[in-house]
């Protein structure tokens, strides 16, 4: 939980892992020990897949993403979206990078159905300065 008041963090000025500077371009850093990584989106994309959710094969949209750290060791949070004509939805995850290591994440949407339009994905990484990457695909 978060030491900061609900008004200090709806200001945009702090987050509930660390605080940020203002102009754009964000960087934010952990309270405490300092997390010196930064995170850099390598490619973002998406394909139509088939998961078991709940024992059951589901077809969905997976967003792939590659993750580079350019700092020091520390902890980056990622966090991807799908967005289509029936709604959006959210993923987020906070892991920990080595100085110079590469992830590749991916994340299983089963929520938007076949008959899904304007099928959309973005990921975003934090603390480094503030990227998002887009990956857009009119059917899935």
């Amino acid at each position: 939980m978060s030491e900061f008041s609900p008004q200090e963090v709806s200001r945009g000025k702090l987050y509930p892992w660390g605080d940020c500077c203002s102009a754009g371009a964000c960087v934010c850093r952990r309270l405490g020990p300092r997390n010196e990584a930064v995170g850099h989106i390598v490619e973002v994309h998406q394909v139509a897949d088939v998961d078991l959710i709940n024992g059951e094969p589901d077809a969905g949209v997976r967003v792939k993403t590659t993750i580079r750290n350019e700092g020091k060791e520390g902890f980056l949070r990622v966090k991807a979206r799908l967005s289509s004509s029936e709604g959006e939805w959210p993923r987020e995850q906070k892991l920990h990078f080595d100085s110079g290591e590469s992830k590749e994440l991916a994340w299983f949407f089963s929520e938007p159905s076949v008959n899904a339009s304007n099928v959309q994905s973005w990921v975003e990484v934090s603390p480094g300065v503030s990227s998002v990457q887009e990956s857009k695909r009119k059917a899935i």
